[in-house]
């Protein structure tokens, strides 16, 4: 009976313990949602302000589109060199972190296998006794009352003994024990993720050339200076490009 309300409050504490891993698993995501809409705000405005603030910022990319398509060369879908740099690292930090999730569900399955093959044996394993025995004493000793020798002693207030015994017995009829495999759908939705993130990489890219022609399109003025100057540092090229040339011909 002991045993039994023992094995009821541990499932009452263990109860009482997920309700609250789930209260702030809840606030945790609601903080995490917050952080995420306050990120995304800062990280608009610093770029509205850097590109509002200079006529350097974030205009090399479409000066190369301009020289391309000067040229006559499509540059639709085409990734610059820093562009295809960033998209590298993202990637390379997506494959690490996949693969620790890879190495997780393996581990699940390797788990599930050593449980099945094991759980055969632990059902046959012969009954066995435990013992608790609780021996508890509480003395008493008053510094005072050796001013009297024949009271300097300790005294006993309670002595508390008692045996608990508990028979395990994993018979089968009493002991059911089943193992349940890893979900294959948890394993498709892994890959479905994984797959989503590489995509995610890529349209990131394109997502930056939207922000800048959005920026472009509501501050016209701004986006035309941008243009003043890319002109004239192509100019300014240019010029420096026929003056080494005047030279080495000079030579």
């Amino acid at each position: 009976f002991r045993f039994g309300q023992i094995i009821a409050q541990i499932e009452g504490d263990f109860s009482h313990a997920r309700n609250i891993l789930k209260d702030y698993k809840l606030l945790s995501n609601r903080v995490l949602a917050a952080m995420f809409v306050a990120a995304l705000i800062f990280e608009s405005a610093r770029y509205l302000k850097s590109y509002l603030g200079s006529v350097q910022f974030d205009n090399e990319r479409v000066s190369k589109e301009d020289e391309a398509e000067s040229k006559g060369c499509p540059t639709g879908c085409r990734m610059s060199g820093p562009e295809f740099t960033s998209c590298f690292l993202s990637l390379l930090v997506v494959t690490l972190y996949f693969m620790a999730i890879t190495l997780v569900v393996a581990l699940d399955h390797v788990v599930f296998l050593i449980v099945q093959a094991a759980l055969p044996w632990m059902l046959e394993f012969p009954p066995t006794t435990a013992s608790i025995s609780l021996d508890y004493k509480v003395k008493w000793f008053p510094p005072a009352l050796c001013l009297i020798p024949e009271l300097c002693f300790s005294r006993e207030l309670t002595h508390f003994h008692r045996d608990y015994n508990w028979t395990f017995d994993p018979e089968p009829s009493l002991c059911e024990a089943s193992v349940a495999p890893p979900s294959p759908g948890v394993s498709l939705l892994l890959g479905f993720l994984w797959i989503l993130s590489y995509l995610l990489v890529f349209i990131e890219v394109y997502a930056r050339r939207l922000r800048r022609n959005i920026s472009g399109s509501f501050f016209r003025e701004q986006e035309e200076r941008r243009r003043e100057y890319r002109r004239e540092k192509e100019v300014q090229e240019e010029q420096r490009k026929q003056k080494h040339v005047t030279n080495v011909l000079v030579r």
